[in-house]
C-alpha cells in the first residue's frame, strides 16, 4: 500500500469521514437545479420589464425637451430591472457550476448562455399578455409609494408627468385656437398655449381626447407647446389592436358605399316610377 493511500485511510479514519447517501445527492442537485430554475424565471422576467419600459419610453421627446445625457438616463433606463437581471444571471450561473461537470465552464460563457436565454424569453414575456402581470409582480416587491416606483421603473405616464422639464401630458377639458385647457394625471388643470402648426397629424383637441406636449412650463398651471401629439398606449401596440380599428373603419365605410347605392337605386326607382305616370297622363289626354 502506497503512503498517499495509508494517509487517506488514516484521515478518513481520523475525521469520521461516512460515504454521503444517494438520495442526498440527488436532493442537493434537485434542490440546486430549482434554484436555477427560480433564478432563470426571475431573469426573464427582469428582461421583460426592461424591454417594456425600453419600448413603451418616446426617446424622441427627451431630444426636444430640457432634458441632460444623465437625466435621460435617470428617467428612461430600467436601471433597477437590469441590476436584478445580472444579479439573478450572476446567481444562477453560480450554481450551475456546483452541479455535476458545470465547474468545466467559465462563469462569464454560463452567464452569456443565460443571458440569450432569457433575452428570448423576455421578449416573449414581453409580447405575450403576461407583460402587465410582470410589471405588477415587480412593483409590488418595491416599497410602496410613487417615489420609490417612479425613480426606479420608468414608464410613459412618468415619462410625461415632467412639466417642468418641458414633457406634459393629460386630458382635453376644453380648446380653442390658441389655446387648450388640461387636465393631468395628478388632477392638476393646465392652460397650455399652442400655435395650429404644432399640432402633429392625428390630433383631434376633442373632449377628453389624451394628448402628450413637448415645451416649457410658464407658470405654475401655465405650459407653452412646442409639439402636441396624440397619445399611443405604448409603443408595443399589439399588431391586432392596429389592424383593428382600420378594418372597422373600412367596414364602416363599406356600409355606408353600400347604403349610398340603395338609396340611389330606390331614388332611380322612384323617378322611374315617377316618368311611367307622367307617359300614362300625356297617353290618356291624346286619346281624349
Amino acid at each position: 500500500m502506497s503512503e498517499l493511500t495509508q494517509k487517506t485511510l488514516r484521515a478518513i479514519t481520523e475525521q469520521h469521514i461516512r460515504p454521503v447517501p444517494r438520495w442526498r445527492t440527488l436532493l442537493d442537485r434537485t434542490l440546486v437545479w430549482f434554484g436555477v430554475a427560480i433564478l432563470v424565471l426571475l431573469a426573464a422576467l427582469s428582461t421583460a420589464l426592461s424591454l417594456h419600459a425600453i419600448f413603451e419610453i418616446d426617446w424622441d421627446a427627451y431630444a426636444k425637451a430640457d432634458f441632460t445625457l444623465f437625466q435621460i438616463i435617470l428617467s428612461g433606463v430600467p436601471i433597477f430591472s437590469i441590476l436584478l437581471l445580472g444579479l439573478f444571471l450572476w446567481g444562477g450561473a453560480l450554481l450551475v457550476q456546483r452541479i455535476g461537470r458545470g465547474y468545466r465552464y467559465p462563469l462569464w460563457s454560463l452567464v452569456l448562455i443565460f443571458f440569450s436565454a432569457n433575452a428570448a424569453f423576455g421578449y416573449f414575456i414581453e409580447e405575450s399578455p403576461l407583460d402587465e402581470p410582470t410589471e405588477r409582480f415587480f412593483l409590488a416587491m418595491i416599497p410602496h409609494g410613487e417615489a420609490p416606483q417612479a425613480s426606479l421603473i420608468p414608464s410613459a405616464r412618468r415619462q410625461w408627468s415632467q412639466p417642468e422639464r418641458g414633457l406634459l401630458s393629460g386630458s382635453v377639458l376644453s380648446s380653442s385656437a390658441t389655446s387648450i385647457e388640461l387636465r393631468d394625471s395628478d388632477a392638476k388643470l393646465w392652460t397650455v398655449e399652442y400655435a395650429k402648426e404644432e399640432l402633429g397629424p392625428d390630433v383631434r383637441l376633442e373632449v377628453d381626447d389624451e394628448i402628450k406636449i413637448i415645451g416649457k412650463q410658464d407658470g405654475e398651471d401655465s405650459f407653452r407647446a412646442s409639439e402636441v401629439r396624440t397619445w399611443e398606449s405604448s409603443k408595443k401596440t399589439k399588431k391586432s389592436e392596429v389592424v383593428k380599428p382600420n378594418q372597422e373603419k373600412k367596414e364602416s365605410n363599406d356600409d355606408n358605399e353600400e347604403e349610398d347605392h340603395e338609396d340611389d337605386e330606390d331614388d332611380e326607382d322612384e323617378e322611374g316610377d315617377q316618368s311611367d305616370d307622367d307617359n300614362d297622363d300625356e297617353h290618356e289626354q291624346e286619346e281624349d
